[in-house]
């Protein structure tokens, strides 16, 4: 057997490395499952007992609270319901996000009806709203069979979806139905 000396910059990478010489098997293949496993055990949280985070109320004002501990009945109930921001900022684009996407919601007159068919036997037209990443602008397509949106927002004719674009403002669907940064 030969003996391997390593030069490791920081704990973490020796750390690493011992996990998968670890995961190797005694034929020396490396078992990808157990790697996963150990990588699953080892995510850090982005927060740690002490640290302030930062939730939304159902009145929409923004609270600043400190995380106590991972068996926080309370701490863990704003995490699974996504209601768990490290900064003010993160929290507040939440807000205008949710806001858009009512303003979309009350907006859309689609009966989201899916497979239905009109008199004449044709599947039902949906439209939606879409970024173009090539043009860099919102666009507008229709859908009859399948569903591009999580959250249902179709309308029944291309003229009520551009209404709602207008009424909206491409600068704020950019920004927080889209998730598109504009570059200063």
């Amino acid at each position: 057997m030969k003996k391997v000396e390593i030069e490791f910059e920081n704990e973490r990478e020796c750390n690493c490395a011992i996990e998968v010489l670890n995961a190797l098997n005694k034929n020396g293949v490396v078992n990808f499952e157990k790697i996963s496993e150990i990588k699953e055990n080892k995510k850090e949280e982005f927060i740690k007992p002490g640290d302030h985070y930062f939730y939304i109320q159902s009145t929409g004002d923004i609270c600043e609270d400190v995380y106590s501990s991972p068996n926080s009945p309370t701490d863990n109930a704003r995490k699974i319901f996504g209601d768990f921001f490290k900064t003010r900022e993160e929290a507040v684009f939440a807000i205008q996000r949710q806001k858009v996407i009512t303003e979309l919601r009350e907006l859309t007159d689609d009966d989201n009806k899916w497979g239905s068919t009109d008199i004449y036997g044709n599947k039902s037209t949906h439209y939606f709203i879409y970024y173009d990443h090539i043009l860099e602008s919102i666009k507008i397509d229709m859908a009859r069979n399948s569903m591009h949106l999580p959250w249902k927002l179709y309308f029944k004719t291309q003229k009520s979806a551009q209404a709602a674009i207008e009424k909206i403002g491409t600068d704020r669907l950019k920004k927080y139905y889209f998730g598109i940064e504009e570059e200063s």
